[in-house]
């Protein structure tokens, strides 16, 4: 599976997962570092490894619960898988080394609009993730 495909399943769940911590964080981020809300984010080398490496957990997750929330009993079960869901990948961001969540986030959305940052994760992703021999 490629980092973008990776991504789009990552994005789309952790966007749904993340996403009522989304704009507090994103604001917090912005008065502490005194950017604006689409200012370019300089993302290091570090950073690049931490966020691959958390998304791959986060999609994990998502794998893990996006049948049982397709197929959850009634509407009621399916709130509680996605809740279920969404506190597990808050937990696996959160326990990543060298990523914080609301850099995730950041990271995530700039990914993708920035080609260039789009490029390093997808190397990242397969270097991590090629065979060894």
């Amino acid at each position: 599976m490629t980092l973008r495909k990776t991504l789009a399943l990552t994005t789309t769940a952790a966007a749904l997962a993340l996403a009522p911590l989304a704009p507090a964080l994103a604001q917090d981020t912005m008065m502490e570092e005194g950017t604006a809300p689409d200012a370019a984010m300089a993302v290091t080398d570090e950073k690049v490894t931490a966020f691959v490496m958390a998304a791959m957990d986060v999609n994990e997750i998502a794998i893990a619960y996006q049948p049982r929330i397709e197929t959850a009993a009634d509407s009621a079960a399916a709130e509680t898988l996605t809740e279920e869901a969404r506190v597990a990948m808050v937990d696996a961001v959160e326990a990543a080394e060298g990523i914080t969540v609301d850099e995730y986030m950041m990271i995530m959305s700039a990914a993708r609009t920035d080609d260039t940052l789009g490029a390093r994760l997808q190397n990242r992703f397969d270097e991590m993730t090629e065979p060894t021999q």
